[in-house]
């Protein structure tokens, strides 16, 4: 299967809940995400969003597993399954402190954040920063939702909506 072809959303829903089961283990928080999260009918890629206990295993056998790793960095792996499809393991952080001794900046776990970005879709983050930027707030999809050099909400999706003023959408509602 090529990446361009579709899976039905059941059949997508089952190679993502058999490489959460594998990958879980390694992880603190671990979630489907994208099109099969948002429940589209036809789903051209696998989305995991994870929060690493031991990134090292999770390459291992993402490696051993997978036909081949096509790109990997801090944030994302991506991977061919030995069917073709694509599949993205999207990292999200611990917190962290960025800047020097004398302006650190302090940002809280992401896994909201990333959670919400790589849900999607596209139209609908396009709508949330354009949102965040009319009420004086920065959306950051890897830091969280900014007011200047602050980041004031991160870690869950319903406290980044409450932070843009904004009832929670389901993800099934957010096309």
């Amino acid at each position: 299967m090529s990446h361009k072809q579709s899976l039905q959303l059941n059949r997508a829903e089952a190679i993502a809940n058999k490489i959460i089961d594998v990958l879980s283990p390694h992880c603190k928080k671990i979630e489907a995400a994208g099109s099969i999260r948002r429940k589209r009918p036809t789903v051209h890629d696998i989305d995991i969003v994870a929060w690493p206990s031991d990134r090292a295993a999770i390459d291992a056998i993402l490696i051993e597993r997978c036909s081949g790793i096509i790109s990997s960095g801090s944030q994302i792996t991506t991977a061919a399954l030995r069917d073709g499809t694509h599949l993205d393991v999207f990292y999200t952080m611990d917190e962290r402190t960025i800047g020097d001794m004398f302006e650190p900046r302090v940002f809280p776990p992401n896994w909201g954040s990333v959670l919400l970005c790589r849900t999607g879709s596209l139209r609908h983050n396009i709508y949330l920063i354009e949102h965040a930027k009319r009420i004086g707030l920065q959306w950051a999809p890897v830091d969280g939702v900014m007011r200047g050099k602050e980041c004031i909400a991160a870690e869950t999706e319903e406290e980044i909506f409450k932070a843009l003023q904004l009832d929670f959408i389901p993800p099934e509602h957010r096309n």
